[in-house]
């Protein structure tokens, strides 16, 4: 019947996602490290300062294609568009107020600090928070707002993998 062939079909697709965030996790494994976060062995402090402006970026670089792929294999549109890059990596505002004569880069807020305007990095990070945000919400995973972003993420990936733990 075809309710059961839909059910069949959702039933496929969820076990797919799962196995997709099962690789995603492997591949950019999340650990606590002194004070904060790692991804793939990169230090992600909660003072970002704290650290090297490279490993940060590099860091910054692993969450964007992580919160990418996380986007796509769960079919959720981001409210701000991730530009990945590696170490260079941005996110862009696609529906910030217009300016009369906008320059290309305007609306374009960069993961990394080195030759940058540090409120514009400090825009970037809370785009790529409220990113995180977003996915966290619509997949029903308590968004934590005093926790770091990759406890958030690992949250994520607690709650879709093994989700009778949560």
């Amino acid at each position: 019947d075809e309710r059961d062939e839909l059910l069949r079909q959702r039933f496929l697709v969820e076990a797919r996602q799962v196995k997709l965030l099962s690789e995603l996790q492997s591949i950019y494994p999340i650990q606590e490290e002194g004070d904060g976060f790692a991804i793939r062995g990169l230090d992600l402090p909660y003072n970002y300062e704290a650290k090297d402006d490279e490993v940060v970026s590099s860091a910054l670089g692993y969450v964007t294609h992580l919160m990418l792929m996380l986007s796509k294999y769960l079919q959720i549109p981001l409210r701000y568009q991730l530009v990945y890059s590696a170490s260079r990596s941005a996110v862009r505002d696609r529906v910030a107020p217009g300016r009369e004569t906008p320059s290309p880069t305007s609306n374009i807020y960069p993961l990394y600090r080195r030759g940058v305007d540090n409120a514009r990095f400090v825009t970037a990070i809370e785009f790529l928070q409220a990113n995180v945000r977003q996915v966290l919400t619509v997949r029903g995973v308590h968004y934590d707002e005093k926790a770091h972003m990759l406890k958030n993420l690992n949250e994520l990936f607690k709650s879709e993998i093994i989700p009778e733990l949560m």
